[in-house]
């Protein structure tokens, strides 16, 4: 996740009706808030910043050769801007494969630096 996404994020984020844990999350882990499944808190997000608008400019063209490639091979998608499990260990093009109810995310590990 960029610094800018991030700092948008909080920044919007501060702005909700939200427990205290959950305002802790805010400064640890922004994403982990948009992944949260209470109620009361997935419906105050409309609105809220998404990844691909703050996307860095080697990410955009990863991120669209992994589409085209999908296309090519007659593979099924369906862009969600707003998936954001796994962001926190995974890094560039993130995806959720469904296959008969089961859900699983994949990537690549970060490299370590």
């Amino acid at each position: 996740m960029s610094a800018v996404y991030r700092a948008a994020l909080q920044e919007f984020l501060r702005g909700l009706d939200l427990d205290e844990d959950t305002r802790a999350r805010i400064e640890i882990n922004p994403l982990r808030v948009l992944d949260d499944k209470r109620p009361e808190v997935p419906c105050q997000l409309e609105g809220a910043p998404v990844i691909p608008d703050s996307c860095a400019t080697r990410a955009r063209p990863y991120h669209e050769e992994v589409q085209a490639l999908l296309t090519i091979g007659g593979v099924a998608f369906e862009d969600d801007p707003r998936l954001v499990r796994g962001l926190d260990y995974y890094t560039r093009t993130t995806f959720e494969f469904l296959h008969d109810g089961s859900r699983a995310v994949r990537d690549r590990w970060r490299r370590p630096i």
